[in-house]
């Protein structure tokens, strides 16, 4: 996010601006609330979250840099992570503990432990943000959490062994892979029961849904195939051959390529979505297992996390990072042991939620009123809603629409002009990133 001068962040220029603009008294308060400001803004740029199972731990990677910037302690044998829709906090289910650790993004600690089913392998988050579903392999279960509470507010039974889940993009629908009856269940999320079961491949492991939400994806690590299913008859019109075992997968931000991490091969197979036929085959480590693109879709994090069917295991832990224009290898980045999910931040939505967070602190202070912080706080959180529906150019409007609204703040002498340059500065950062996307 642009920022004003002063601290690398910006902070402290806009502390004493409203110091001196409110008195001494509320230096406290504003110091506390710019704090954690800074907090989410160094925090917008997108980030890897990758569960390491055998180290208990997830690691975070700085995507610009592709270095290891934290690393979070969590349950044992940590599985699947998902990141909420605005960036804030990410959901990983620990297999061996029975819970699900929730990290909060912006001081990357965790914040709640949320007992669950026997074996939670895999989480989903809706998106609108509101519910987590956690596959619980050795429970047959999906139980859903309710993320303003971490409570459990529904368990869903499935068939055997739920090893995969995946959410629609309109949020009406989990797509859950059950390994043990070779199916894939369907749950609506208003009544949280199962309306559909889909016979797919020999092994479903993993689930992915395009972005228009027309098709899912799923991994058949026993078949070493890709079953495509049309999400709206929920039968499958497609069965792509693949390479050994495979078990992530992930579809690019334009839907145009799916990306599948084949654990017994080494390998990520590339499919042509328009053709489902596998266009590229990418050479990673060894045990491949959870794959996530970078919400540019410019790069494609996969991790390592051994081979498991030796007598002596080797034990990975590395992330290859694949150009997606080129399908190559670019960067091998070293984790904990035995790296499994992985999730990424997702970029627009964490600055824009840091531009939330910077309208609040004014608010606090006593610069904006509740109907002006209101009114400025919608136009924000519509354009993550339209952002997490694909609806790029809805999102725009909303934001363009904020900068209207902050310029005439400005010009009614409520804001500040630094005051104003920060919040119109750091938005156009985002409309530019969108128009790129």
């Amino acid at each position: 996010m642009t920022t004003t001068k002063g601290t690398p962040d910006g902070s402290q220029q806009h502390f004493q601006i409203i110091v001196q603009r409110r008195g001494a008294g509320t230096i406290l308060a504003i110091l506390s609330i710019l704090f954690l400001m800074g907090a989410v803004r160094a925090q917008a740029q997108p980030y890897a979250y990758v569960a390491n199972a055998t180290s208990n731990s997830v690691s975070v990677i700085d995507t610009s840099t592709n270095t290891v910037t934290k690393t979070v302690t969590v349950g044992n044998f940590p599985s699947g992570v998902a990141i909420t829709p605005d960036g804030t906090h990410a959901y990983v289910t620990n297999a061996d503990a029975n819970t699900v650790s929730v990290i909060d993004t912006s001081t990357n600690t965790v914040t709640a432990k949320v007992p669950v089913g026997d074996f939670p392998l895999a989480v989903a988050i809706t998106p609108d943000g509101t519910h987590a579903y956690v596959a619980n392999a050795g429970s047959n279960t999906v139980w859903v959490i309710d993320t303003s509470t971490n409570t459990v507010t529904a368990k869903v039974p499935v068939a055997n062994e739920p090893e995969g889940v995946a959410i629609t993009p309109d949020g009406t629908h989990a797509y859950v892979a059950n390994a043990g009856t070779d199916t894939v269940w369907v749950i609506d999320t208003s009544t949280n029961t199962v309306t559909a079961k889909v016979p797919v491949g020999y092994g479903p492991d993993a689930v992915a849904i395009t972005p228009d939400g027309t098709h899912a994806y799923v991994t058949n690590a026993i078949s070493s195939t890709v079953s495509v299913i049309d999400t709206s008859t929920n039968t499958v019109t497609a069965t792509v051959p693949v390479d050994v075992r495979p078990d992530g997968v992930a579809i690019t931000p334009d839907g145009t390529h799916a990306y599948v991490a084949n654990a017994g091969s080494g390998t990520v197979s590339v499919i042509n979505t328009s053709t489902n036929t596998v266009t590229a085959k990418v050479p990673v480590g060894v045990g491949p297992d959870g794959v996530a693109i970078a919400p540019d879709g410019a790069h494609a994090y996969v991790t390592n996390f051994g081979n498991r069917d030796q007598t002596v295991p080797i034990i990975g832990n590395t992330v290859s990072v694949i150009n997606t224009s080129t399908n190559t290898v670019t960067k091998t980045v070293t984790v904990g042991n035995s790296p499994s999910g992985v999730a990424i931040t997702p970029a627009p939505q964490a600055e824009i939620q840091g531009i939330i967070s910077e309208v609040n602190a004014l608010y606090t202070a006593g610069v904006l009123n509740s109907g002006q912080d209101r009114s400025l706080v919608r136009e924000l959180q519509q354009a993550i809603k339209q952002i997490t529906a694909g609806k790029i150019s809805g999102a725009i409007g909303n934001l363009e629409s904020f900068i209207t609204e902050v310029e005439d703040l400005e010009n009614s002498g409520i804001l500040t002009g630094n005051e104003a340059s920060e919040l119109i500065n750091a938005t156009r950062n985002v409309i530019g990133q969108l128009q790129a996307m």
